[in-house]
């Protein structure tokens, strides 16, 4: 595990990165344990964002975490961190923590070009990257942004539908705004007029934390579309964003989710009477 401090101009720390690329290691086993080995328990965070090593070996494991290849340079890996961090590193007044694995999940490399990041606790941020796959230095740049947005709102643990939406709408145009690069594919699941068709169809679900709902609606696994609530939440704050005069993520990031979304609704009920 190599560790990296990042600072910002004033040469405060603003983040730590952990990176886990030993490639010496024989296998999937004996890496996994290097890691759990090797990840420090951090007061505010515990292990990598989990309570106890049995919780974060299980996230290992989920994510497919592999051996990595001895031609991936860990520098370049961070320097993208550093480089993304540093965009919006005035928003950031709390030291983050990232933690950096290798990952051959099959979803990951063919639906996500390569990464995938998930906020499992405050100030913490988990990035899976398969550098083989063609575009990773873009999607990790992206990833990077999109998971800094949740952090600054401290989006993680268990949420309301409602907020879900908000938050991922935030996270995706957080990381237009500062990072630039296409619309994401999970933003395009269906159309503005389906999304708002199943918006209202969930209309009285908004405050529900049940995580089978959750996953329906964001990952396909029921009757919804795959990706389909972060198509919704897109469209939620984009219609937000189009009526502020300046854009101010960090008032953006604290406006609660109910105020968000009861303007998109109210204006969709004023384009209907009119």
């Amino acid at each position: 595990m190599k560790k990296y401090k990042i600072n910002n101009k004033k040469g405060k720390v603003i983040a730590e990165v952990f990176l886990y690329f030993d490639y010496r290691k024989k296998n999937e086993k004996e890496f996994i344990k290097s890691i759990l080995k090797e990840t420090p328990f951090i007061n505010s965070i515990g292990y990598a964002g989990f309570i106890n090593k049995d919780w974060f070996l299980n996230n290992l494991l989920s994510y497919k975490i592999r051996v990595p290849s001895k031609s991936i340079d860990i520098v370049e890996i961070c320097k993208i961190i550093e480089k993304t961090l540093l965009t919006y590193s005035k928003l950031l007044r709390r030291k983050i923590y990232i933690f950096v694995f290798p990952t051959k999940d099959e979803f990951i490399s063919k639906k996500m070009g390569g990464v995938s990041g998930i906020t499992i606790w405050k100030n913490t941020i988990l990035i899976y990257i398969n550098p083989k796959i063609k575009n990773w230095r873009r999607e990790l740049k992206e990833t990077v942004a999109h998971e800094s947005a949740h952090i600054l709102g401290n989006y993680y643990g268990q949420s309301t539908l409602r907020e879900c939406f908000v938050y991922e709408g935030i996270a995706e145009h957080f990381r237009e705004f500062f990072v630039g690069g296409k619309r994401a594919p999970w933003t395009k699941a269906v159309t503005k007029k389906e999304s708002i068709l199943l918006l209202k169809k969930l209309k009285n679900k908004l405050d529900s934390k049940s995580d089978k709902l959750y996953r329906g609606v964001f990952f396909g696994t029921g009757k919804y579309p795959l990706w389909v609530g972060y198509t919704i939440g897109y469209y939620i704050v984009e219609e937000y964003l189009k009526k502020q005069k300046n854009i101010d993520w960090d008032k953006i990031i604290k406006t609660k989710p109910r105020v968000i979304l009861k303007e998109f609704l109210l204006d969709l009920n004023e384009k209907r009477t009119n």
